[in-house]
């Protein structure tokens, strides 16, 4: 039995990543066609001239098709493309419940972006650390988190450091002298 390769720990964590990406895809993508065909029918009766139901369950059910068509629309796009690469340092590094179901952890790079890791990478890294995050850039979920060495002339999230700007001083012609 030979040891784990690299390798075959980045392509199990793209399997596990993009069946996730299917089981977003299979979630969202009925209850898109739901309320989007639900919303298409109503209007259709009321511009047909239906009993006069009114518009606010079309206009409802278009804002819930528009909401869960944007996660559908990303699961799918991202099933069919690749991951990215990006690299940064963690400005910020949090943990929230979502539907009271599951607990889902995200990291902010550079101010710049925000991912959503697994619980382990997420416990790997910390604030301020320079990461590298090879992730899908529709949904925004990575595949894989490494720490690495700062690249030259980047001291974190501002980039290169700066010496503190020098105290301004009085101008001559301001100040008031008392003869």
């Amino acid at each position: 039995m030979s040891a784990p390769q690299p390798g075959d720990e980045r392509a199990r964590r793209l399997a596990v990543a993009r069946a996730g990406l299917r089981r977003t895809a299979m979630i969202w993508t009925p209850l898109f066609l739901a309320t989007a065909g639900g919303a298409l029918w109503y209007v259709f009766s009321e511009v047909a001239g239906g009993g006069g139901g009114g518009w606010v369950l079309p206009v409802i059910l278009l804002a819930m098709a528009s909401l869960c068509g944007f996660q559908a629309l990303q699961a799918l796009r991202d099933l069919r493309g690749q991951p990215r690469l990006i690299g940064g340092t963690i400005t910020r590094h949090w943990s929230r419940g979502d539907l009271f179901v599951a607990r889902s952890h995200y990291l902010r790079l550079d101010n710049r972006q925000i991912v959503r890791v697994d619980k382990v990478q997420h416990q790997l890294v910390k604030r301020g650390d320079y990461v590298e995050v090879e992730y899908f850039s529709g949904s925004m979920l990575a595949v894989t988190v490494e720490k690495r060495e700062r690249p030259d002339g980047d001291e974190g999230p501002g980039g290169p450091r700066q010496p503190p700007p020098e105290p301004p001083r009085p101008d001559p012609l301001l100040i008031e002298r008392e003869d």
